[in-house]
């Protein structure tokens, strides 16, 4: 599809490689590419992904950023064969530290000859000790990694749609009795919800998560919950 007709963009020259606020920036459209525009490693997936994660840790020095900095990369690119996927994000962690999130998206093609691989970089806090969790939903069908600051949490959500909405429900329980405890409200502590016979069937994992993630839930809160409101009444 040609690009003209709908929009444009005046790009400025030189281009900028990112674009940020302190700590907060990001960097878009990161590609397998040399001097005069060559491509790099053509139709080698994981080859590309060292190229541009070489790119990656350049456009970071040269911003004054360090690379525990980079909380988020958007992996877009073409599965070839079973199992891209995962070693796509197995390259990329080794590459830029195990608590970086990866969300990873597939497309049917580039619009270079030999792409198999774009990444977009976001970055946030530099956290003193950065704390990662990755749960299990949905009876392992589904997962979510927590990545939280002092101020920040970033979260990833990875399954089929029907795992998510169990996970995402569970999230939701799980929550919900977190606020109730946050603010007071559960006034009888043999409460139902609360009760050990009526946890039996609750997933472990989500049971921690309500627990020991106090900042992640409540930064979820909004984007889960909307407006609901605690109330005595469980």
């Amino acid at each position: 599809m040609p690009f003209d007709g709908l929009w444009e963009m005046a790009i400025d020259v030189p281009y900028s490689m990112l674009a940020g606020r302190g700590e907060l920036a990001w960097s878009c459209g990161q590609l397998a590419l040399g001097t005069g525009a060559r491509m790099q490693a053509p139709g080698d997936l994981l080859a590309q992904a060292d190229v541009v994660a070489d790119h990656l840790g350049t456009i970071l020095r040269r911003a004054g950023l360090d690379q525990s900095s980079a909380r988020r990369l958007v992996a877009y690119y073409v599965p070839e064969i079973d199992g891209d996927g995962p070693a796509l994000i197995a390259r990329l962690l080794d590459r830029l530290g195990e608590a970086v999130i990866v969300d990873l998206v597939p497309v049917p093609v580039f619009y270079y000859d030999g792409v198999l691989l774009e990444i977009d970089l976001f970055c946030g806090e530099v956290p003193a000790a950065p704390t990662v969790d990755d749960v299990s939903l949905a009876g392992g069908a589904a997962t979510a990694r927590f990545q939280s600051t002092t101020g920040e949490t970033w979260v990833s959500f990875a399954g089929s749609p029907a795992a998510l909405d169990a996970g995402l429900d569970g999230l939701l329980e799980a929550e919900r009795l977190d606020v109730e405890r946050e603010v007071g409200r559960v006034e009888d502590p043999e409460d139902r919800l609360l009760a050990p016979h009526d946890r039996q069937d609750r997933d472990a994992e989500i049971d921690r998560l309500a627990t020991d993630l106090h900042l992640e839930l409540a930064v979820l809160r909004l984007a889960l919950l909307g407006d609901v409101e605690a109330r005595h009444d469980l």
